[in-house]
């Protein structure tokens, strides 16, 4: 077994997995018994000891479930190119996006594993998009990362039943099913394009590389999630679907009168979601909260509750209701 640990830099040569160990709950606060990476990985190569998470690389499958598990992003992705990805598909009637670990998939745009599609991803292929897209999993099944099509599924089946306009948006193309496909016929223009984007994204790729050092330690700091960024531009993009999106996507944060005001909680939340109001008042903002309730968990009076579902605009500050008026000092 060869471990690699979230507190290292994770495979600076040869994986796809990028760390901040200052992201990961569990080393946020110790009590946190956070396993979402661990119940993920169907090839067994997560174990927790204490508020280290160490990855088995050997066991490794590459299979990038564990990004879309870990609700803070302490593991991610080492390169996101999800953006590239919505601009090379939006011109197309008819997009399909395939795997590019494999030979001869059709596909307009290729993805390193489709285990790496969250809720947020198909959401954004299915409102941001101007036409339907398919999803060539045609050489999944057979594929040692295989093991992520059960939760892609999953997490297809939950778009569509909770966001109606997510419906027929998006199409999973699995083994022995029809697709229908059109290749992309580049001319001069867009050849050149492309070769100068694909060299600024190698650049781009070669010094992050250099930079890498498994990330910060600064336990103090407040990261938003690129899932959380990538729902706050759909959210603003699609206002027509507001409701549907902040029904099942956004979060409220209610309290109680066990609370004394000392808002210990707005250090322990790790994106800025909490702030420090007027008056020992404690401030709110949706957009900037992704449920991982640190807070609820860390609060001794257990004074928080946490709600799915937000009426108001996630953008802004709200005092959190329910606290008492005057708090003891």
């Amino acid at each position: 077994m060869i471990p690699l640990r979230i507190t290292e830099t994770l495979g600076r040569i040869g994986t796809p997995l990028r760390c901040q160990p200052s992201r990961c709950l569990r080393r946020r606060f110790k009590q946190n018994r956070c396993s979402e990476c661990l119940d993920s990985c169907s090839s067994q190569a997560i174990t927790l000891e204490g508020a280290e998470v160490i990855i088995d690389q050997r066991r490794c499958t590459e299979c990038l479930r564990c990004t879309v598990a870990c609700p803070s992003e302490a593991i991610a992705p080492k390169h996101n190119d999800f953006f590239r990805l919505l601009e090379e598909l939006a011109p197309l009637p008819q997009p399909t996006v395939a795997c590019r670990r494999k030979e001869n998939l059709q596909g307009n745009a290729f993805v390193g594993c489709f285990g790496s599609f969250s809720h947020e991803h198909l959401l954004a292929l299915a409102l941001l998009l101007p036409h339907p897209v398919q999803l060539n999993l045609r050489a999944c099944a057979d594929c040692p990362s295989g093991g992520m099509l059960p939760a892609l599924r999953t997490i297809h089946h939950d778009l569509e039943r909770l966001i109606p306009s997510c419906r027929g948006r998006v199409r999973l193309v699995e083994q022995g099913m029809d697709m229908s496909f059109k290749s992309r016929t580049l001319g001069r223009r867009d050849l050149f394009a492309f070769w100068g984007r694909s060299a600024r994204e190698e650049t781009v790729r070669f010094l992050h590389h250099l930079d890498s050092d498994g990330g910060s330690n600064d336990l103090g700091g407040k990261n938003l999630p690129f899932k959380r960024r990538l729902l706050n531009r759909i959210l603003r993009s699609r206002p027509d679907v507001a409701g549907e999106l902040k029904s099942s996507f956004y979060f409220d944060l209610h309290g109680n009168d066990s609370c004394k005001g000392c808002r210990a909680c707005v250090s322990m939340c790790p994106t800025g979601a909490l702030k420090r109001g007027q008056e020992r008042s404690l401030l709110f903002q949706s957009e900037l909260c992704h449920a991982c309730g640190l807070c609820v968990e860390f609060c001794p009076r257990e004074a928080l509750r946490l709600r799915t579902g937000y009426a108001g605009d996630p953008s802004s500050e709200n005092v959190v209701q329910g606290f008492p008026k005057n708090h003891d000092r």
